[in-house]
């Protein structure tokens, strides 16, 4: 393994752990704590503005200031957060400490991924993504599984779940100040202009066109998540939690790795794209119809395979529009420019759902399970609309 791949992988294996955590288990602890689910919505609409919308800010600043400051101001926000949801306990706080790190997340994604964009060869690009992503979801999920599982033994898990993921946002951190010394860091192409529309990127008529696809389906796929933390804490424990988003990232890591054959399957970004979101209608409906943890194990399985290859395929679609549009100086610009959109409108779903279902359930005889039945007709409807994501190359044939 190449030194800087090794040292990529190492950061991503630290970030993996520390962003599993908080995924699975910020608004679980929420509901622990008696949050509702219009609180659920607001929770998970923070992150999502907040931590898909600022992307395109620190993306900007990544492409002008450099990848790696950015990549330690993201680092080390999301090493105070985490700690800091270990001392508290109301779910306003917790929404609000969660905020902070849903920033420090949205300066994470973007350098990262422009920074191994710098890296490696358009032909290298989707298998190092891939690759790295894969290698950092697996030793992540192994460390998750380890620590979730252990603390199954403990009456209140979440302050040490909290604990682990700020260490492991920190290791990162000493990670990438140690890259910084090493010399190895791939020469970046700066984007010296000035005076830019911030939608510049949107000026690309493909880029702005799957954008807006992409937006629609995330918000479809936001109006499920006001609902799953109150339907997994009744069917499982902190361990079985764990075992479920083990499973998921497991998931995730071979369909990371897998990307450039499925490329070659599919042959098209049209078709990767929707084979990658399709199935995810059946995520939701698995947790209608569920009446043990298993259910939900199902469910994950699924979330996890589809969701390592449209990561993967995402980041490369943007990086390949920064490219084949003469703007390869632009990357971090272009990934963030994606995130924003993404992230306004899963939180316009996820804020938007929270409220109708608190209004559905006390004024009529719905429950979860019709909620979720909802949510997965809305998912299998949108998802057809990555059958109209436009290529970026001259043809829409891809090669690995």
């Amino acid at each position: 393994m190449a030194p800087n791949k090794r040292m990529y992988s190492v950061i991503s294996s630290f970030q993996n752990l520390g962003e599993r955590i908080m995924f699975s288990f910020v608004q679980l602890y929420a509901d622990y704590n008696g949050a509702t689910a219009s609180e659920q919505g607001i929770l998970a609409s923070f992150r999502n503005i907040l931590s898909f919308g600022g992307q395109q800010a620190f993306g900007r600043i990544s492409d002008k200031r450099g990848r790696l400051i950015v990549l330690l101001f993201g680092f080390l926000l999301s090493t105070l957060s985490s700690i800091a949801l270990t001392g508290i306990t109301t779910p306003i706080l917790i929404i609000l400490v969660y905020a902070l790190y849903s920033i420090g997340f949205s300066a994470i994604q973007p350098a990262f991924s422009a920074l191994i964009g710098d890296t490696y060869r358009r032909e290298q690009q989707a298998q190092m993504l891939g690759q790295i992503s894969s290698v950092g979801s697996l030793l992540g999920g192994v460390g998750f599984l380890i620590v979730g599982v252990a603390s199954d033994f403990l009456v209140n898990p979440y302050p040490v779940l909290f604990l682990v993921a700020g260490l492991s946002f920190g290791f990162a951190a000493i990670s990438v100040f140690v890259l910084s010394l090493t010399g190895k860091v791939p020469p970046q192409p700066m984007d010296l202009s000035d005076g830019a529309s911030i939608f510049e990127p949107l000026k690309v008529d493909y880029f702005r066109k799957y954008v807006l696809i992409d937006a629609s389906f995330g918000f479809a796929m936001s109006t499920a998540w006001p609902l799953f933390p109150k339907v997994t804490n009744e069917l499982a424990t902190t361990g079985q939690v764990t075992i479920m988003w083990a499973v998921t990232f497991l998931g995730f890591s071979v369909s990371a790795h897998f990307t450039p054959q499925l490329k070659r399957v599919f042959r098209s970004y049209r078709a990767s794209f929707y084979s990658s979101r399709f199935l995810l209608w059946s995520v939701p409906f698995s947790f209608a119809i569920a009446t043990d943890w298993t259910h939900l194990l199902l469910a994950r399985t699924i979330a996890g395979l589809t969701f390592g290859f449209y990561t993967t395929l995402q980041k490369d679609y943007a990086l390949e529009c920064a490219r084949s549009s003469g703007q390869v100086e632009r990357k971090g610009w272009f990934l963030g420019t994606h995130a924003f959109f993404f992230g306004i409108s899963t939180f316009i779903g996820s804020l938007l759902f929270g409220f109708v279902v608190d209004t559905l359930l006390a004024t009529t005889p719905f429950g979860f399970s019709e909620m979720f039945f909802l949510s997965a007709v809305i998912r299998f409807i949108f998802s057809f609309g990555y059958l109209k994501v436009p290529s970026p190359v001259d043809n829409d044939i891809l090669s690995p």
